[in-house]
């Protein structure tokens, strides 16, 4: 299983926001490293390329028996 989607660099920018180790990051040292990541890829003029991006899915089936 995977889920694809088509990004552009702000989809994938917003995407590392959200991750939780960004937002501990930025509250101990003031700085979002995603920004710096963000200056270093504009400069290969990707701003308006859309590519897929393939997030796979695991999956861990099993049955829970109560007694």
């Amino acid at each position: 299983f995977s889920i694809e989607v088509k990004w552009n660099l702000s989809h994938l920018i917003g995407y590392f926001n959200t991750w939780s180790a960004v937002k501990h990051y930025t509250n101990q040292n003031g700085i979002n490293p995603v920004i710096e990541l963000q200056q270093q890829l504009e400069a290969f003029d990707c701003l308006n390329t859309t590519t897929k991006v393939t997030f796979p899915m695991f999956v861990r089936l099993g049955k829970v028996y109560r007694h």
